[in-house]
């Protein structure tokens, strides 16, 4: 099992955001020892886990957030801790990027109520080389923080 620190992250807001659709959650109904940490995802009746399973790249993942960390199964060994860092945005500034677009009241809103939601970084997570993908796109500067921009 591959263990990563997820601080300021909600697994479950990432990954119903919309950003990626194969993903499917399912709920473990075998009870945890000692009960949930605070953070957990429990299922829906309390009783037992909720995993969410997907694809990262070509690596079937079963996945789910304990409180500040993130825990994923694969029988990928591909699937290393920094791949899966990467993937979830887990290795970029968050306290500096949310500053650095808390500009107004409505994008203040938005990061209070989205606290947590990151922006998944499929493009590196599928393509497994430099080129486009899309023949022409031509990726113009981005903000820092946002590599591949």
């Amino acid at each position: 099992m591959v263990e990563v620190p997820a601080l300021d992250f909600s697994l479950q807001a990432t990954l119903s955001s919309g950003q990626a659709f194969r993903w499917t959650t399912i709920d473990d109904p075998s009870p945890r020892p000692g009960g949930l940490a605070r953070d957990s995802a429990p299922s829906p009746d309390g009783t037992g886990l909720r995993w969410h399973y997907g694809f990262i790249g070509s690596a079937v993942v079963k996945v789910r957030q304990d409180g500040a960390r993130l825990l994923c199964e694969s029988a990928d060994p591909s699937l290393t801790p920094s791949r899966l860092q990467h993937y979830f945005a887990l290795d970029l500034d968050y306290s500096s990027i949310l500053s650095s677009i808390n500009v107004d009241m409505q994008v203040h809103q938005a990061i209070v109520r989205y606290r947590g939601l990151r922006v998944l970084q499929q493009h590196q997570a599928h393509r497994r080389d430099d080129r486009p993908a899309l023949p022409g796109l031509r990726h113009s500067g981005g903000p820092q923080w946002l590599p591949g921009v």
